[in-house]
């Protein structure tokens, strides 16, 4: 209404199509709750500062890293469900395949938009993954090193 070219918005609950329409007008939504430095990035994406890419970069920025997400594959569960055990695998997998995308991006040019686009998907997938595994590990006490 206000003609922006795109904004941020933060949501808790929301319909898939409602996200989807947003983002295709050039609004970034990102699932509450999320961190400043998150947020940051979103709106500079959206701003486009000092980047090159016209995505949202929130999907750089990892939550766990690869020694922790194994510390959780690994682990013997304290509770009766192996839930920290296959987010960790999830997200693991979502980590190569954001990777591989990035990889295409470059390997094949012509085909780079989709990749891009395949890239952002993967890392905003990686990203509620994530905010949920963070979630279980507070609920379960779960120190990692």
């Amino acid at each position: 209404a206000c003609a922006a070219s795109g904004g941020v918005v933060l949501f808790r609950i929301a319909t898939k199509n409602t996200v989807r329409m947003m983002e295709e007008m050039g609004v970034v939504c990102l699932r509450d709750p999320v961190t400043e430095k998150q947020v940051a990035h979103a709106i500079k994406s959206v701003c486009g500062a000092g980047t090159e890419k016209s995505s949202d970069q929130i999907a750089a920025d990892r939550v766990f890293s690869s020694e922790q997400l194994h510390q959780l594959a690994s682990m013997s569960p304290a509770i009766k469900c192996e839930c920290p055990q296959h987010l960790a695998d999830l997200i693991t997998s979502l980590n190569a395949f954001e990777k591989y995308s990035e990889d295409c991006i470059v390997s094949h040019p012509n085909d780079a938009e989709v990749h891009e686009d395949l890239r952002v998907s993967s890392g905003r997938s990686r990203l509620v993954l994530e905010q949920a595994l963070k979630r279980l590990i507070e609920a379960e006490n779960i120190s990692l090193d």
